[in-house]
């Protein structure tokens, strides 16, 4: 049977690194990151267990382990929508934080911040609790996309310099928890960092911005590695007073449906339809000459 196809959309073809250090004051890393690039989908995520409190390192492996388990029970190949996708990892991260309030806040306070990014098709979603950020490239900068939920960002905050960076959302600071999220289209040459506080205040945004120059040139995952080694060196150069996180994401290919103009799929959808058209001619034609013969 003959009938109209359309392209099945790829997930974007990603070149990533990632590292993730102690720092020089730190005993224990309180940071966890996670890397996961299938076929159908692709997660990255860095949380950073809140320091100054009991169990960083817990919570942050609770936030990771949760989105990992969440991921593992998905069946490849994925067939839901994009939202239902980005939902489920959202609810991982609610799972998260039931966890860790329950297990670790009894006695004192514990929790992570999260930063997520979830690659479907030719679509992108960013989940986020507290000051760990996601930027993306936009011209020839790298700019925040994500919003620190720290006192001076609320709406009406009352002036309090003493309260200045305090954070006001953390997974599993309490019982309920309402993530930030931001989806968009993914772009070929879109570049993505996620970094916890560790980085970008230690060498400042000044130095972020300027990141595409360095990634500009990147053909591999080697390539990455290389690149993000700078922005660990320069955050040790600098003392490396934190735990210090981060995952660099390049889009060299994204995904094929006609949505992003796949020249191939609307090359053959025209052919298509004029075919159909032709034939549709033809069936006109030959039933107005029976009619009138």
């Amino acid at each position: 049977m003959w009938f109209l196809s359309r392209n099945n959309e790829e997930t974007p073809e990603l070149i990533y690194a990632s590292y993730t250090d102690k720092g020089d004051r730190s005993e224990t890393n309180q940071d966890s990151l996670l890397t996961i690039n299938r076929e159908d989908f692709a997660v990255f995520c860095v949380a950073d267990g809140m320091g100054g409190h009991s169990k960083g390192d817990f919570a942050s492996g609770e936030v990771v382990n949760s989105i990992k388990s969440h991921a593992d029970l998905i069946l490849s190949p994925y067939k839901g929508s994009p939202t239902e996708l980005f939902d489920g990892f959202e609810k991982a991260i609610e799972e998260a934080n039931k966890t860790i309030f329950l297990r670790y806040n009894r006695n004192s306070i514990c929790g992570s911040t999260v930063a997520v990014i979830v690659f479907y098709k030719d679509k992108f979603c960013i989940i986020s609790a507290g000051d760990s950020r996601v930027y993306r490239k936009d011209g020839r900068e790298m700019l925040q996309v994500t919003r620190d939920d720290i006192w001076e960002n609320q709406i009406s905050p009352v002036v309090n310099a003493d309260n200045n960076g305090k954070l006001l959302k953390a997974v599993g600071t309490s019982d309920n928890l309402i993530c930030n999220r931001f989806a968009g289209i993914v772009k070929k040459g879109d570049l993505f960092f996620l970094c916890c506080d560790g980085i970008y205040k230690v060498v400042g945004e000044d130095y972020i911005r300027r990141i595409p120059a360095a990634f500009r040139n990147i053909k591999d995952n080697r390539d990455a590695e290389k690149a993000l080694s700078i922005i660990h060196e320069m955050v040790s150069q600098k003392g490396s007073p934190d735990d210090n996180t981060g995952i660099i994401i390049k889009v060299t290919k994204h995904g094929n449906g006609l949505i992003q103009g796949n020249k191939k799929g609307c090359k053959t959808l025209i052919i298509q339809l004029l075919f159909l058209a032709i034939v549709l001619f033809i069936g006109i034609f030959i039933g107005w000459y029976i009619k009138y013969e």
